[in-house]
């Protein structure tokens, strides 16, 4: 993996949010969407096949 950033967000406020990420501008190919917080990360990994 290369490890470049396709994407970065920033979400204001405190509470519970959801979020539609669209990777469908990018090649196939395996991403991880890491979540950032206050007490921690959390890493998941997307997959795109076209």
């Amino acid at each position: 993996m290369k490890g470049l950033v396709v994407q970065e967000r920033k979400v204001a406020g405190r509470g519970n949010h959801k979020e539609k990420i669209s990777l469908s501008n990018n090649s196939s190919g395996t991403y991880l969407v890491r979540i950032l917080r206050e007490n921690g990360q959390q890493i998941k990994k997307a997959v795109v096949i076209k």
